[in-house]
């Protein structure tokens, strides 16, 4: 189990929300899962939770 997997268990909580997660340099939408960008390799993610 990932380190980033084990601290949204830990310090995560369910409200409910989206949560959306994008390159930091391309902006392409990408899988909560996914390693990195699969249109230019960015391993960056801004996340977002819409509520």
């Amino acid at each position: 189990m990932g380190l980033r997997i084990v601290l949204e268990i830990v310090f995560g909580r369910d409200d409910g929300g989206t949560i959306v997660e994008e390159c930091r340099r391309c902006g392409t939408s990408r899988e909560p899962d996914g390693v990195s960008c699969p249109t230019c390799g960015c391993d960056g993610v801004a996340r977002y939770r819409i509520e």
